[in-house]
C-alpha cells in the first residue's frame, strides 16, 4: 500500500499565518495602549506633587495667600526671638568708637602699654541694630523697601530679622554664627526662613548679602581697624570682642 501524505492547502496556510500576525499585533497595541497610559497617570501625578509642593511652600513663606493652606501654615505672623528696643540710634553710633576708645585707654593705664596689648570690648545688639538700619538707609536698593528690621544677639547665634514694606510683605529671619579667623570675622549662615519656611543655608548667604553684607562685616570688623580680633563671645543681648590693640596712638 501506497501510505499518502495529507498536504495542507496553500491558501489554508496562508490563512493561518495572517491570523497569527493579527493576534500578535493585538498585544502589542494593547501593551503600547498600557505603558502609554502608565506614563500619563505618573505625569499627573507628578504635576499634582509639584503644584501641592509649590502651594505649600508659598502658604508656608507668606509670598501667597493659598486658601485653607495658609490659614493652617502662616496663622501667625513671623517674630524674632528677642525683641531689639531702638534706643537712641544717634547715639549708637558715638557709643561703639567711644567705647573701644575708652577702654583701650583704661586697659593702656592698667597693663602700662601703648602697644601689644588686649582686652574684652561689649557692642550691644542695639548697636548692630543702628548698624544694620545705617547701611539699609544708605542702600539704594532697600531704602523704602523695609518697614523693620532689627539684629538680636543670642547664646548661640546673632538674628537677623527683617519684614519688608507692601506689596511684598516678605519677612526673613537669618540666623548665623560669628567666628575668628586669622584675625578676621567669618559670619555662617545657620539657619533661612522665609516667613515660616526653612530653606537652605547656602540660600540665606544670598539674602544675607543682600540684607546686610558688607554693611554688617564692616561693622563688626571695626576693632580691626585699630587692632585684631583674637576672640568673640556671644551673650544674650551682647557680643563680645577680645582685640589686641596695636597701637594706642591709633585710637586718638
Amino acid at each position: 500500500m501506497t501510505r499518502i501524505e495529507d498536504k495542507k492547502n496553500p491558501v489554508e496556510e496562508l490563512e493561518l499565518e495572517v491570523e497569527s500576525l493579527k493576534k500578535k499585533l493585538k498585544r502589542k497595541q494593547s501593551k503600547k495602549i498600557f505603558n502609554c497610559g502608565s506614563c500619563f497617570l505618573l505625569f499627573i501625578i507628578f504635576v499634582l506633587f509639584l503644584l501641592g509642593a509649590v502651594s505649600y511652600g508659598l502658604a508656608k513663606s507668606g509670598l501667597k495667600e493659598i486658601p485653607v493652606l495658609t490659614e493652617k501654615l502662616y496663622a501667625e505672623e513671623p517674630s524674632p526671638s528677642l525683641l531689639v528696643k531702638g534706643g537712641d540710634l544717634v547715639k549708637q553710633e558715638k557709643d561703639i568708637f567711644a567705647n573701644l576708645a575708652f577702654k583701650a585707654g583704661q586697659e593702656s593705664l592698667k597693663q602700662q602699654k601703648i602697644q601689644d596689648f588686649s582686652f574684652d570690648l561689649e557692642i550691644s545688639q542695639e548697636q548692630l541694630t543702628f548698624l544694620l538700619n545705617e547701611q539699609i538707609r544708605k542702600s539704594h536698593k532697600l531704602a523704602g523697601k523695609i518697614d523693620y528690621v532689627q539684629l538680636a544677639v543670642l547664646p548661640e547665634s546673632l538674628e537677623l530679622f527683617a519684614k519688608f514694606a507692601a506689596p511684598s510683605k516678605l519677612i526673613i529671619t537669618l540666623n548665623f554664627s560669628p567666628a575668628v579667623k586669622e584675625g578676621k570675622l567669618d559670619l555662617k549662615v545657620i539657619n533661612f526662613k522665609i516667613g515660616h519656611l526653612k530653606l537652605p543655608n547656602y540660600l540665606g548667604n544670598f539674602a544675607f548679602s543682600y540684607l546686610a553684607g558688607k554693611g554688617l562685616q564692616s561693622a563688626l570688623d571695626l576693632p580691626v581697624k585699630y587692632g585684631q580680633i583674637n576672640d568673640i563671645r556671644l551673650i544674650k543681648g551682647k557680643v563680645i570682642f577680645e582685640i589686641m590693640i596695636n597701637n594706642l596712638k591709633d585710637l586718638i
